[in-house]
């Protein structure tokens, strides 16, 4: 005789969360193999024009993971060509939103753990890229002859990030600081609804819940899937920013060549062309840790969906209806 399936049963579930992030992901990977391919066979144009590609799903790609856009998005707003500072001047707008309400959240705590990750550090160089990029825009023609000390430089800038990126996947929070800033973050809670009785006493059973669930918490959040999608996330897009300076010419002109931008200018005397090799290999490497994103993403969904017990007390009221 079959039976319904309580919200307590062990058996472990799996959804799909993904909304087209591994269809993007496979051909930023599909267009990046066919990169090195072209290079190889001294197609420096073509190779351009698929590296360009890998680099546009990528930013796509990680913009779905932290869900600043959606599928949806992405087929009403962003028909605007393959400018790729264009594309991602619209995307890095609304990653910026999405940052800004987690700085918030975090805003009440002083915990050295939370600011090792440098959210609001990284954060405030993602504004300052977004008021270059008309500047850059407008510029679009000189960065294709730019000299090799130059794309070094930008490249050099990006190795920094990889740095931070390596640093801190290895990074954890301690229990004894999260908790305490669990502690101020119901403090904060409590001093907003002053005089309110009942809201106190809602806040209160809220709180009261995470406690009795600490380790289940401390699973959610200090297991590093949350701190893998949002530090490695802010870092990435200031990564993919410097690499689409580099990338910017290269995006129209090797597919629409004029008269004194021909395919036959992509030779191994043009700065990029010898900057190539290392600009595939870089974005192998941020391939890799977009997946390990995705896989963290995929990791922390399923874990919470097979602990309805608890997220279902956080997101019905006591009536059982959706908040």
């Amino acid at each position: 005789m079959n039976r319904k399936r309580s919200v307590e049963d062990t058996e472990t579930k799996t959804i799909d969360f993904d909304d087209g992030i591994t269809c993007y992901f496979k051909i930023a990977e599909r267009d990046l193999l066919a990169s090195n391919v072209l290079f190889r066979n001294k197609l420096y144009a073509h190779a351009a024009f698929f590296i360009q590609q890998s680099i546009e799903k990528s930013l796509i790609c990680l913009a779905l993971l932290i869900d600043a856009i959606n599928k949806k998005d992405l087929k009403q707003k962003y028909k605007r060509g393959h400018d790729l500072m264009l594309f991602y001047e619209d995307q890095l707008k609304l990653i910026l939103d999405k940052i800004e309400q987690v700085i918030k959240l975090l805003s009440f705590s002083n915990n050295e753990s939370f600011r090792k990750l440098q959210i609001q550090k990284n954060y405030r160089k993602l504004q300052k890229l977004l008021s270059v990029i008309k500047n850059i825009r407008a510029a679009k023609e000189q960065f294709f002859f730019v000299k090799t000390a130059e794309i070094d430089r930008y490249l050099n800038e990006i190795n920094e990030n990889m740095l931070f990126l390596k640093e801190i996947s290895t990074y954890k929070i301690s229990g004894k600081n999260f908790w305490s800033s669990v502690h101020k973050f119901k403090s904060k809670f409590q001093s907003l609804v002053q005089g309110d009785g009942r809201a106190k006493e809602e806040i209160e059973l809220a709180f009261n819940m995470v406690y009795t669930n600490k380790k289940l918490i401390e699973k959610i959040f200090l297991n590093k899937q949350v701190i893998l999608l949002w530090s490695n996330a802010i870092t990435l897009f200031n990564v993919y920013f410097l690499l689409s300076i580099i990338i910017l010419p290269h995006a129209k002109y090797s597919r629409y060549p004029n008269k004194d931008l021909s395919p036959l200018v992509y030779n191994k005397r043009l700065p990029f062309v010898r900057r190539v090799p290392r600009i595939l290999k870089l974005q192998q490497n941020l391939l890799g840790k977009i997946n390990v994103m995705i896989t963290a993403k995929r990791r922390l969904i399923n874990f919470i969906v097979n602990k309805k017990h608890l997220t279902n007390y956080f997101l019905t009221d006591k009536k059982g209806k959706g908040v």
